[in-house]
Formats: C-alpha cells, sequence, structure tokens
C-alpha cells in the first residue's frame, strides 16, 4: 500500500492470467484495468504480460480487469480495500453447445404507473472444461424502453439493433448469470427463443396483468403481495417460447360509481323537463 499526500491511498492488485483448461498461467497475453463506479466504466491502465503476471496500482473501490485471449475477451470485477492477489480465469474457446444448457430463467411482469416492467434472469450453467461462444440474439418487446443491465452485462458491453440485444459474451464454467431490467409502455408480445435448453422457465406477474398462452397461472405469494405464476419446464434448444401481456380491464365497482350515475340522472331527468316546458 501507498500513501500520497497522506490522502489517498494505493493498494497494490497483483496476480497471474491462469488458462483454466490447460490450468496453465497464460503467458503473452494483455490485461486492462477498468474502474466501475455509478455505472461508468472507465479504463485505469493496462499491460502486455509475457509471463502471465500482471501488477497495478488503484485506489479504494471497484474495479473490471479484462483480457482479450484469442478475441474474445474474459472478464472479472472485484472490491479493492486493501493489497490483493488475483487469479484472473481464462479458458479456451469452443463453439459447440452441448455441454451449456440454461438452467433456469425467471421473469416478474410488474404493473406500474401504466407501463409494465420487466426484470429477467438468465441462469447459464457450463458443465465443459472450455468457455462457449457464438453469438446470438436475446429479443426484446417492439415497444420496450429504459433497458437496464443488473449483472452479467455492463453498460460498455451493450449492443442493442432494433429490438433485438445481441449476446456476444463468452460463457464460462460453471455458470454465468446475466439480469436486466426495461419497460413496456403498453400491451405487447413476448417472444423469445434461445440456442440452448432450458429446464425451467418461470414467470411471475401482478394480478392485474392478463397472461395469454403459456396455460393458467397460480396464485403465489412473495410476502404480503400476490402474484401469478406460471412455469415450464424442459425446452428444446431454439423452442420459441410465446406469450401476450395485456392490461386487464378494469371492473367497476357499484359503489364507486352509483353517486356518479345519480348525478348524471338527474341532469338527463332535468334537461328533458327543461325540454319539455318549451
Amino acid at each position: 500500500m501507498k500513501i500520497i499526500n497522506y490522502l489517498i491511498y494505493f493498494f497494490i492488485i497483483k496476480g497471474n492470467v491462469i488458462n483454466q483448461t490447460s490450468g496453465k498461467v497464460q503467458k503473452n497475453i494483455k490485461i486492462y484495468l477498468f474502474s466501475f463506479s455509478q455505472n461508468e466504466i472507465s479504463l485505469i491502465d493496462s499491460l502486455f504480460s509475457k509471463d502471465g503476471k500482471f501488477k497495478f496500482e488503484a485506489s479504494k473501490g471497484v474495479y473490471i480487469l479484462k483480457s482479450f485471449y484469442k478475441n474474445i475477451f474474459f472478464r472479472k470485477i472485484f472490491s479493492l480495500n486493501k493489497d490483493t492477489f488475483i487469479n484472473f480465469p481464462i479458458w479456451e474457446i469452443k463453439d459447440e453447445n452441448k455441454n451449456v444448457e440454461i438452467s433456469r430463467i425467471h421473469i416478474a411482469m410488474i404493473e406500474d404507473e401504466g407501463k409494465i416492467s420487466c426484470i429477467e434472469v438468465i441462469n447459464f450453467e457450463n458443465k465443459d472444461n472450455y468457455a462457449f461462444f457464438k453469438p446470438f440474439e436475446i429479443e426484446l418487446p417492439n415497444n420496450f424502453e429504459n433497458f437496464f443491465p443488473f449483472s452479467g452485462i455492463f453498460f460498455d458491453e451493450i449492443n442493442i439493433f432494433n429490438n433485438k440485444l445481441l449476446f456476444h459474451f463468452p460463457i464460462s464454467p460453471p455458470e454465468e448469470i446475466i439480469s436486466f431490467q426495461y419497460e413496456v409502455n403498453g400491451n405487447f408480445l413476448y417472444k423469445r427463443k434461445f440456442p440452448f435448453k432450458i429446464r425451467i422457465f418461470e414467470l411471475f406477474s401482478s394480478p392485474n396483468l392478463k397472461i395469454e398462452g403459456i396455460g393458467d397461472g397460480k396464485i403465489y405469494e412473495i410476502g404480503d403481495k400476490k402474484y401469478l405464476r406460471f412455469k415450464l419446464e424442459n425446452i428444446e434448444e431454439n423452442e420459441e417460447i410465446s406469450f401476450k401481456v395485456s392490461f386487464k380491464r378494469k371492473i367497476f365497482n357499484l359503489k364507486e360509481i352509483f353517486p356518479i350515475f345519480v348525478v348524471l340522472v338527474f341532469i338527463t331527468l332535468f334537461l328533458i323537463f327543461r325540454w319539455k316546458k318549451k
């Protein structure tokens, strides 16, 4: 640790780039250090390592190590508050997905001030000793807005063309989790397919939303709130998941509309009486 002007503390980050497929330190590789603060990512330093070892200096904060190996980038996020040693993992690459599947997809759809707020969590499971890399697309609703990544995707990696999120990241063993949120202004068709098998697909929706196309939902309580839960299992590779999401028509309470009805009847009778008097 270094002290600069007795105010700024600089800590040492050092470690090795480990090729998890071979089990050896990966030589002749470039490593980048980025700071990550309030969804802003900034390059702090970089170096080319002939022996696979690296050393950086940085102040307290959250950082991302990135390395490009065979034109594919790997990354590791970590918090720094002391001198730290890191084994930074990378893998050899395969584009065959026979050992990769989605163990679970969780989706929450909540009505929020006339819009539908959607949160998706996707768990990828990789049982191989290689990282899987083959770009694919995640289709978003045509009328989506305000996309926001939570985990597994950083702002500088987002690539959305029309309504398609382009997924071009390696899926490393043993699992990768991505999560994101977006809003939809009005009714929409949810349509999605993945180049992987999906073991479990679960949707939780507000009771005031109408979900059509994936069966009947069951009441599910979380705390003091009730949701409708829809569940699909064992979805095949490239099998399409499709359902409609819409707002339920509001059924008015008679007690709420009766006073308004009485006033309208009174006004109507008054106008009729005046018309006849003329």
